[in-house]
């Protein structure tokens, strides 16, 4: 007989009390686990809130992946959102175009009507429009570098229109920030505390605000009273102010009015030029100076009433430190430089804006032609002194 075991009246062997016990004990625990106390709920209710999130993390991701809203990404389901987020596009045409381009277009908004075509038939070398919205000294020199560094494509010229408030002492754009192809040439740390990746772009509020805001679009929801388009040479087209000209209904007046209060409030805070992006062009200059390639600066002009506007504003303080560095600059570097601030300096017309600042396509042709005639633009000897 165990040790455990004892006998009863009858002789029947009977448990010892230890062992009830413990067939006790065994029992409370199985009916706890089987009614969850306040413990194991807290934690089952941890557990389903964390796979929840995950999987509505893997969701949104899905979501902006397809959405694609940049034109960051493989999928083009629907077109990205062009105005503002023209960089990756702009990435997107150069990587497919052929023949590989040898001139390339830097500039902001104000020169992405510079035609790509009349370049073609005016130099016989293939052209693409890079220009992009908010541009900075940063986003041309990261442009190229990822041209030349990434996608083997040293362009022979290089037509550039340089804004004077785009020496501002600002932040780097954000929309550059967000375009990893491109960050990762900037000299210095802008984008160091920012998204890493595209995967991490994929799960963050920025990236989904611009999927809903182009599905939006694509569903009729949202309507855009100015709806435009790159064509495969990266020039922009307004496609309805463009229909508006053309019937004569286009309220060019009220639009330079608009331009003006924009540019004097942008004048107003303008205080400095910024030592960052003059080393910024300075790099630009050196690095075409190093690969061979011709490097054309100019100007850009903004409508005659815009500039009288800003006169006590300090635009022709700004203007002055902007045009003595670019002259310093294009003499340092071998590159050259205009001033095409005002229509009058090559025969533009003061009714071929589409307001105070971004010129139409008749007045950009007449700026090319400009800088073909007088020598500035050719792939024979350059005229260099534009001064």
């Amino acid at each position: 007989m165990r040790r455990d075991e004892s006998f009863n009246n009858s002789g029947a062997a009977t448990l010892a009390p230890s062992v009830n016990a413990r067939e006790s004990k065994a029992v409370e625990r199985l009916e706890q686990l089987a009614i969850p106390g306040p413990d194991r709920q807290h934690q089952r209710f941890f557990l389903v809130f964390i796979a929840t999130f995950l999987f509505g993390l893997i969701c949104i991701g899905f979501f902006n992946y397809l959405i694609n809203a940049t034109g960051a990404y493989q999928p083009k389901i629907l077109p990205p959102i062009v105005w503002r987020y023209a960089r990756a596009e702009k990435l997107n045409l150069l990587a497919s175009a052929q023949p590989k381009p040898k001139l390339f277009v830097f500039g902001s908004s104000k020169t992405m009507l510079v035609s790509p075509k009349t370049l073609e038939r005016l130099l016989g070398l293939p052209a693409l429009n890079l220009c992009v919205n908010l541009a900075r000294p940063e986003d041309h020199y990261v442009f190229l570098r990822a041209a030349v560094e990434k996608m083997g494509i040293v362009p022979r010229m290089i037509l550039l229109g340089i804004d004077i408030e785009a020496f501002e002492d600002r932040p780097v754009d954000e929309w550059l920030l967000q375009t990893p192809e491109l960050k990762e040439y900037l000299l210095f740390d802008e984008g160091r505390f920012l998204t890493h990746d595209k995967l991490t772009q994929l799960l963050s509020w920025w990236q989904t605000r611009l999927s809903v805001i182009s599905l939006a679009h694509w569903l009729g929801f949202k309507k855009d009273n100015n709806p435009q388009h790159f064509d495969n040479q990266g020039l922009l087209h307004y496609d309805r102010w463009e229909l508006e000209k053309r019937s004569g209904r286009y309220p060019l007046r009220q639009r330079i009015q608009a331009s003006v209060a924009d540019y004097q409030a942008m004048f107003k805070n303008y205080k400095k030029v910024s030592n960052q992006r003059t080393a910024y062009f300075s790099a630009l200059a050196q690095y075409c100076k190093r690969h061979g390639i011709q490097l054309i600066a100019f100007i850009p002009p903004m409508h005659d009433q815009v500039v009288e506007s800003l006169r006590s504003f300090g635009y022709e303080q700004r203007k002055q430190e902007v045009t003595n560095y670019l002259q310093t600059t294009a003499k340092t570097w071998g590159s050259t430089f205009i001033d095409l601030d005002q229509v009058g300096r090559f025969d533009g017309k003061p009714d071929d804006f589409y307001d105070g600042a971004h010129i139409d396509a008749a007045n950009s042709d007449r700026l090319v032609l400009y800088l073909y005639h007088n020598g500035y633009l050719t792939t024979g000897p350059q005229k260099r002194d534009a001064f």
